[in-house]
């Protein structure tokens, strides 16, 4: 049977998480829950409806359809999230737009055939190709490896970004249809991790480690630099340590800080604990960037850009 999954975006023409030029697609659904998620609106494993204020035109229609007395012609508190069922009809009744369903189900042939579309736009670029991001792809392991599996079968680079919190059966059935796999590490000591993503990391760091024996490919770890939560030297030399006897793991890209998401959160009704945090300065992020660089093992890179 083919596998169908929930597609939250198709980024076009990228130049960032992984090589050359690529399509980034981003799924719905994630293991973990960062309390700095930068896209919240992947979280969830089903379609969700958000609230564009500057497309509203108050015209009511919204109102009329909803059972649940969820959506009111505030435009301030438009959608009353804890009455929400996520029924989607408000969004099919707005014209305009201004409420919009985030996520539709796709099958792996009719995402393929999005992809091979842009084949020649891989070609004139070194290992350009895709990237199946998220939320996790892991989320959703067998609709991911059937659309690694026709893009390999087409000559298309495949790459994955993924948290690795999952059974490893899972991590290489991905892993092994992938030219690279980029990681993230969030945080070394598992209480802390645990407080900043709602699980502990011992069976992300045991992925790791035999992923690392068994992918002959290149590994790339982002580390998202959050303020006050892992952005001091002591974690990002313990998260070095760790990496750096692992073979297969050829760059390191550290990811400041961005605050744009508070966007997302405010269109989904979502509170957002670093809503009013700032970018790290630049003195901070080139002194991280000068440890990591001090080590001789790593291609480091700052913001995702290859």
């Amino acid at each position: 049977m083919e596998k169908t999954g929930l597609v939250k975006a198709i980024e076009q023409f990228a130049v960032h998480d992984g090589p050359g030029a690529r399509l980034i697609i981003f799924l719905k659904g994630c293991m973990l829950s960062c309390k700095w998620c930068q896209n919240p609106e992947t979280l969830m494993a089903k379609p969700e409806v958000w609230f564009k204020k500057l497309l509203c035109k108050d015209k009511g229609d919204c109102v009329e359809v909803c059972l649940e007395n969820a959506i009111t012609m505030d435009k301030e508190n438009k959608i009353i999230y804890d009455r929400c069922n996520q029924c989607l009809d408000c969004a099919d009744a707005c014209k305009l737009k201004a409420i919009e369903v985030v996520g539709a189900y796709m099958s792996a042939e009719a995402l393929f055939k999005e992809i091979i579309k842009y084949k020649y736009f891989f070609s004139r670029s070194k290992n350009g190709g895709i990237t199946i991001s998220g939320g996790d792809p892991l989320a959703q392991v067998d609709f991911t490896a059937d659309v690694l599996q026709r893009c390999q079968d087409a000559g298309v680079h495949t790459a994955i970004e993924t948290s690795l919190c999952a059974k490893y059966e899972n991590v290489w059935k991905l892993a092994s249809l992938c030219d690279l796999i980029i990681c993230d590490l969030k945080h070394m000591d598992s209480d802390k991790h645990k407080q900043g993503t709602g699980l502990p990391n011992e069976l992300i760091l045991e992925n790791f480690v035999k992923l690392n024996k068994d992918y002959q490919k290149e590994i790339a770890v982002h580390i998202p630099l959050i303020p006050g939560y892992n952005d001091d030297e002591e974690n990002i030399r313990k998260s070095l340590d760790f990496l750096s006897p692992l073979e297969q793991v050829k760059r390191i890209d550290l990811l400041p800080f961005n605050p744009l998401p508070i966007g997302k959160y405010l269109a989904m009704g979502k509170p957002w604990p670093y809503e009013r945090v700032e970018r790290q300065p630049d003195e901070l992020i080139n002194k991280l960037r000068e440890i990591a660089e001090s080590y001789n093992r790593f291609i480091v890179s700052v913001g995702g850009l290859w």
